[in-house]
């Protein structure tokens, strides 16, 4: 169950990093308000490399499944 609704969470994270990273207004149909710039904002926070807040990745990359090796630096 928890694996299930840390997919689903990650699924949701990833989409809507996707769609923050874009220069253009990526929610046009969102009125403008307190709304959507918090979770706009809270997005952005969560998914900066480096930030403070940054929330990591609950699976590793795909490139390190099945058994492949991820390289440190």
């Amino acid at each position: 169950m928890m694996v299930r609704l840390a997919a689903v969470l990650l699924a949701y994270l990833v989409a809507i990093s996707v769609a923050v990273a874009q220069p253009a207004d990526s929610s046009p149909s969102w009125n403008d308000g307190a709304a959507k710039s918090a979770i706009s904002e809270f997005v952005a926070r969560v998914t900066t490399q480096g930030g403070r807040d940054l929330v990591p990745p609950i699976f590793p990359p795909l490139a390190t499944v099945g058994g492949a090796k991820e390289s440190k630096p």
